[in-house]
């Protein structure tokens, strides 16, 4: 009989309840979790597959992760369903490896200069990971909204440039990716400084500087408002409307 204590409706907190379930060696909880929420573990355990960024590096929360993930895929499979352990093992309907082929359509794409096309190609793939939740979407689509970012700019869209840039950067800040920050907001600085948008240029620069001295990197963030005639040199800018 159904319990509807055991049912789940998002999927962050299903994965989450799964790995608690195994951690604690709860095997009748875990076995429950699996088969009441079946229809939703089967559409995002794709996203789950991928080690989330934040506990790469402590190898007692891989360990726990990955164990938990193996064993929602051995369930179905012993139930007779494998397409999960196929999905793990990379010979099923991953979407990752369309993913995958789509970059490398995308990157045909642009050395054809075909932006508008490379444009929709990555458009429909982020609203296909949108549809999806767990740390491998998380990873992955800051990457295309960056990338985004860029194509509106070349097909002349600045103001969708800066909403898919935003994105990008708030995808960046879930996942703690530094370098990913830095590279959107120096993005935008530049493709607004290439539009002549003056004003939201020096805004982004401004940012982009400010994370700079925030990471202990101050004599990049001065050459680069050295460049830019943008003083104080090495002080943090408050900005009306910016996250700092």
């Amino acid at each position: 009989m159904s319990d509807p204590s055991y049912l789940i409706t998002d999927p962050i907190a299903l994965y989450k309840a799964l790995i608690d379930a195994q951690y604690k060696a709860d095997d009748q909880r875990f076995r429950a979790l699996c088969d009441h929420n079946k229809v939703l573990i089967h559409k995002h355990y794709p996203a789950w597959i991928v080690i989330p960024h934040t506990i790469r590096e402590d190898e007692d929360a891989v360990q726990i992760y990955s164990s938990a993930i193996v064993s929602v895929a051995v369930h179905f499979a012993r139930k007779g369903d494998p397409r999960l352990m196929y999905i793990l093992n990379g010979v099923g309907d991953d979407p990752s490896v369309k993913w995958d082929k789509a970059f490398g359509e995308f990157e045909s794409l642009m050395k054809k200069f075909e932006f508008a096309q490379a444009r929709e190609l990555l458009l429909g793939m982020a609203e296909e990971m949108r549809q999806l939740s767990g740390p491998g979407i998380d990873h992955r689509i800051p990457y295309v909204h960056e990338r985004l970012t860029w194509l509106f700019f070349l097909t002349g869209d600045m103001e969708s440039a800066e909403l898919y840039g935003r994105a990008a950067l708030m995808g960046f800040k879930k996942t703690k990716n530094s370098e990913g920050i830095l590279t959107v907001t120096r993005r935008l600085a530049d493709i607004f400084k290439a539009a002549g948008e003056w004003e939201k240029s020096r805004e982004w620069t401004i940012r982009f500087t400010n994370i700079l001295l925030q990471n202990g990197r101050k004599e990049n963030a001065e050459a680069v408002r050295r460049l830019h005639g943008i003083k104080p040199l090495g002080e943090v800018i408050p900005l009306s409307g910016f996250e700092n």
